[in-house]
């Protein structure tokens, strides 16, 4: 074969002497079918650190015929770095990784090259149509439960597809171009696949058949695949870094949003609609834990409450309020709805104007409230106006991203009783939706950002900020 192959075959090995006469014998035969129709092709075989007799076996095999490639690992790296270290050797157009265990038909190598014609991937499916899986019930139920999960996380750029965690794919080589995966398991196929969906890659099937493994054991742990694929659908989902849509570039907290005429008689309705005593109260347990461990963030970011006089901005009921008393603190409350206050510590107002002088307050709270807001900066200036010289202002936000995506991925397979009584998407009343990069912007550009914090088991982003000058 002269200067470049037309189809480069990687293989990732790890202790597979036992599967590898075969393999060489099938892989001996699609070669020739496609030298036979004028196609060159090379194979490059990746041995992952094996144990056993793989890595005597593959250089026998090199050393007997042209063609054949072998990169070896010092030691089991995964399947992942495997397949990294067998793109980055391999020097063909066309770019096939195939399976060791040659549980799917070697001549759909050939198969899928030919599909690129009209697409940039290619993946082999025994749940397409025409496809058939020999595999057992439980292997059968993950991937075909991975498929649903990853193309509800996809938000229909995954629509059609059958198998997300078959790892036997042809690709163009400028599809994949300078994508950087990282997984080093068999969590790779699913992320590469997903890559090149968000970055609006043309993604054909063609159906396979998928038969039991003959020689040797397979090195997949379904436990700790499971819990990989649950990360990954959670980052695809979220749109986080390499996830987000190039159509969705990162974007500051955005501007001043259009408020309701009447800001009372809005809020008035929300709290009659949407009281934060029916997340207290709610049926689904960790759906309660989850806010008892936002409020006992917001008290401990107060730090100390004894003694201390704290502005509580949106107060509503009292809920945080009374812990706060609790602690020995004496919280003064504010909220622009007058009707859930009780006489004596309570202030109606909006948290864009407070009725208080400047530096009042050792501290000010502001829990979820800055969403609800028109102008969440000037509502944090007036925080910040009235707090004393070396006061904090404590906030928290929903994280609306992680707790909208939970819904959908729960109500997408059945489960979405565990939200019942709360609305599907962002919550009404929420006129701004913060991701950790916008709250940041927010923050930084008008207060010294002391501290930002994701709390993923509370679906809240919580903050603690001071005036500029203080040091």
């Amino acid at each position: 074969m002269r200067g470049e192959p037309d189809i480069s075959v990687i293989v990732a090995c790890f202790d597979e002497e036992e599967a590898l006469p075969s393999l060489f014998a099938e892989l001996e035969r699609v070669a020739a079918e496609a030298a036979a129709r004028g196609l060159g092709m090379e194979t490059v075989f990746v041995d992952d650190g094996s144990g056993d007799r793989t890595g005597a076996l593959l250089a026998e095999h090199a050393a007997a015929g042209p063609c054949r490639t072998v990169v070896v690992h010092d030691r089991n790296r995964g399947f992942g770095a495997a397949m990294r270290s067998g793109l980055a050797a391999a020097r063909g157009r066309v770019l096939v990784v195939y399976d060791a265990d040659a549980t799917y038909p070697a001549g759909d190598i050939l198969r899928l090259s030919a599909a690129l014609e009209t697409a940039d991937v290619a993946g082999a499916s025994p749940f397409a149509e025409g496809g058939s899986a020999m595999a057992g019930p439980v292997r059968r139920a993950m991937s075909r439960g991975a498929a649903a999960l990853y193309r509800l996380a996809l938000r229909g750029r995954g629509r059609g597809l059958s198998a997300f965690t078959c790892a036997f794919r042809a690709y163009r080589r400028e599809a994949l171009g300078k994508m950087e995966f990282r997984a080093d398991g068999f969590l790779a196929a699913a992320e590469v696949l997903c890559l090149l969906l968000v970055a609006g890659a043309r993604t054909v099937e063609v159906p396979s058949r998928l038969s039991t493994r003959l020689h040797g054991r397979s090195k997949m742990r379904a436990f700790r695949a499971g819990l990989a694929h649950l990360r990954l659908l959670r980052d695809v989902c979220l749109r986080r870094g390499r996830f987000r849509p190039p159509s969705a570039p990162r974007r500051p907290w955005g501007r001043p949003a259009a408020g309701p005429a009447d800001r009372a008689s809005w809020n008035a309705d929300l709290n009659r609609k949407h009281p934060m005593a029916r997340i207290e109260t709610h049926g689904n347990p960790l759906v309660r834990a989850a806010e008892e461990r936002r409020r006992q963030g917001v008290l401990a970011l107060l730090g100390g409450a004894r003694g201390q006089r704290i502005l509580d901005v949106g107060a509503e009921r009292g809920l945080v309020a009374r812990r706060i008393r609790a602690a020995g603190g004496e919280p003064v409350l504010l909220d622009v709805d007058a009707a859930v206050l009780s006489p004596g510590d309570s202030v109606a107002g909006e948290a864009e104007r407070l009725p208080f002088a400047g530096r009042s307050f050792p501290a000010v709270l502001l829990s979820e409230v800055l969403e609800h807001c028109p102008d969440p900066a000037a509502a944090l200036r007036e925080a910040l106006r009235v707090a004393a010289p070396d006061g904090r202002v404590v906030l928290s936000v929903p994280d609306d991203g992680l707790v909208v995506g939970a819904k959908r991925l729960l109500r997408g397979v059945g489960l979405g009783r565990l939200f019942r009584g709360l609305p599907e998407g962002t919550p009404p009343g929420h006129l701004h939706r913060f991701t950790r990069d916008g709250l940041r912007d927010l923050l930084e550009g008008v207060a010294r950002l002391r501290r930002l914090v994701r709390d993923v088991p509370s679906a809240a982003f919580l903050a603690v900020v001071s005036r500029r000058e203080e040091v």
